[in-house]
């Protein structure tokens, strides 16, 4: 009766601390995250303006995925402070 009553409990637990890598956080900025699905969709976005061969190349990715990075850091700093502005985007 009892392992009855605690199974839910433990599925709720191991389901909770399972994340999908789509949620993994890759910033945080002033208590906001970033996760790799926004990343992601940026990096696909804005892939076509860069030339195949930068892309394959293991060093040429990952500068432009750090340059994606930084845009959305930025972009989300640019609106935190016209939130805090209460200018309107």
């Amino acid at each position: 009766m009892r392992l009855r009553l605690i199974l839910p409990f433990v599925a709720v637990l191991v389901l909770s601390c399972v994340s999908s890598p789509d949620r993994k956080v890759l910033a945080t900025v002033n208590g906001e995250k970033i996760v790799a699905a926004e990343f992601t969709k940026a990096f696909d976005e804005q892939a076509d303006q860069y030339a195949p061969d930068i892309l394959h190349d293991p060093e040429g990715n990952l500068v432009v995925k750090k340059k994606i990075l930084n845009g959305l850091i930025e972009e989300m700093v640019l609106a935190q402070t016209a939130r805090d502005k209460k200018v309107a985007l």
